[in-house]
This record gives structure tokens, C-alpha cells and sequence, in this order.
């Protein structure tokens, strides 16, 4: 399966492979999620996207339960995420299946 990074700005959802958007023969897009975990305090993340056109979103969230699907995606699978109107991450969908597009 081979399938560009998309964004739907109206509708606040991006999506794409990870082994695709790296192999794209652009150099626009890309798609993937920073984590970064305290020990000791509140933890966060930020999931970013950019399509073809140049259509560049992202969102942020410190939901333990979307940060932990993050931590689930390889660098081979589908991210799929959602934002509400200020920014925040609403809900994420991590894939990881042989039939995707490798690095």
C-alpha cells in the first residue's frame, strides 16, 4: 500500500504512511508524532503533517491514552489524527501492517 500524506484542514483530520511520505519523491511531505515523557510531571505530545500541496497542520495533546497509541507507531505504519478548533488533539489512530510501504 502506498498512500501520500493527506490533510483535510476543514475538517481537522490528516493521515498518511510513514514509509510512503519518506520515500515521496517531494520533499513536502511528511507526517509523524514527538513524544516527550517527565517522570515526574505532566508528559506531552505534538503530531505533525504536511500534504503535498504544502497544507502543514499539527496538534497537541498531554492525554496519556494518545500518547501512548503514539508510542505505538513504528516507523512503517499509518498515523491518522484529529484536532479540535484551538489545536488540541482529539483523537488518534496508529496502523502498523505488513502491507504498508517500507522505509
Amino acid at each position: 500500500m502506498n498512500s501520500n500524506v493527506w490533510v483535510n484542514v476543514t475538517g481537522r483530520e490528516a493521515g498518511g504512511l510513514l514509509g510512503a511520505a519518506y520515500n515521496s519523491p517531494d520533499t513536502t511531505q511528511f507526517i509523524g508524532c514527538s513524544v516527550t515523557i517527565y517522570p515526574t510531571g505532566p508528559s506531552g505530545m505534538t503530531c505533525y503533517a504536511r500534504d503535498p500541496a504544502n497544507n502543514t497542520v499539527s496538534c497537541t495533546t498531554n492525554s496519556a491514552e494518545l500518547i501512548k497509541a503514539a508510542l505505538a507507531l513504528n516507523s512503517d505504519g499509518y498515523l491518522q489524527f484529529a484536532w479540535d478548533e484551538t489545536g488540541w488533539c482529539t483523537w488518534l489512530m496508529v496502523n502498523n501492517l505488513s502491507s504498508y510501504t517500507k522505509k
